[in-house]
């Protein structure tokens, strides 16, 4: 059975946590860190929990960001509420977060893979605990009143962690391409690699068929997205790398 372009359709949620819109320029990035930011902060308390260790990440290699997201947490909280800072990381830090994704595409072939590996773990986790999550948070609709166990929550922290240091080695080391299409005989190789981690006639009929999609349940969409992204990652690095950057838009 072949493989159709019609799969692509789906493919277009996997990895990006919600899909990048038209952002500001990400604000310079030098790596000298303030003594303001050293010290006590909001952001650095909110580092030492789970949901997000990946503002140590941030802090370390885009210092002025820090500091931005800093600032406005004191403006919009300037007393004691972690919960109401928590709330209101999401859009805080969604300007920086898709200007890193836009610029993660000049990574080098093995740091797009690291971020499809950590991505990867998430879903593989969301298929166990929340399949329905599974899909708001690669659709980017996630509920910022979500409560997930710590475990979960930094599985997602290293994704996005992951995307920093991805645009961070895009920065150090652009790699250029040219044409990053995928072709018939990539999807067809990309099948092949799905179907050597266990993808089955279901899932094609569920990539393949709209009356099927529409029809499956959070836990099948879920299972499909673990099955493309696994079958993704079976494939060489140039081919995996350049799947994720038909999803990095």
């Amino acid at each position: 059975m072949n493989i159709r372009f019609g799969a692509l359709a789906l493919m277009l949620f996997l990895v990006a946590c919600q899909k990048a819109e038209k952002s500001p320029e990400t604000p310079p990035s030098d790596l000298t860190v303030s003594d303001a930011v050293k010290s006590s902060s909001i952001a650095s308390t909110l580092a030492k929990d789970p949901q997000f260790s990946w503002l140590t990440v941030m802090r370390d290699n885009y210092p002025a960001e820090f500091e931005k997201v800093e600032e406005q947490l004191q403006t919009i909280n300037s007393g004691d509420d972690i919960n109401a800072s928590k709330l209101a990381m999401a859009s805080l830090v969604k300007p920086f977060m898709d200007a890193h994704r836009t610029a993660a595409r000049a990574a080098p072939d093995a740091d797009l893979v690291a971020y499809l590996r950590k991505n990867t773990v998430v879903a593989e986790s969301l298929l166990k605990s929340d399949p329905k999550a599974c899909t708001d948070v690669f659709k980017g609709g996630l509920d910022p009143e979500t409560t997930f166990p710590d475990t979960t929550w930094k599985k997602m922290s290293d994704a996005t962690a992951q995307l920093l240091l991805t645009a961070r080695a895009a920065e150090k080391s652009p790699t250029a391409r040219n044409d990053v299409s995928l072709t018939q005989e990539d999807v067809q190789i990309w099948y092949q690699g799905m179907q050597s981690i266990g993808a089955g006639q279901d899932t094609f009929a569920l990539l393949n068929d709209p009356a099927r999609k529409a029809a499956a349940t959070p836990f099948e969409k879920c299972r499909v997205r673990v099955q493309m992204m696994r079958g993704a990652l079976a494939l060489p690095e140039p081919l995996a790398a350049k799947i994720i950057l038909n999803i990095l838009r």
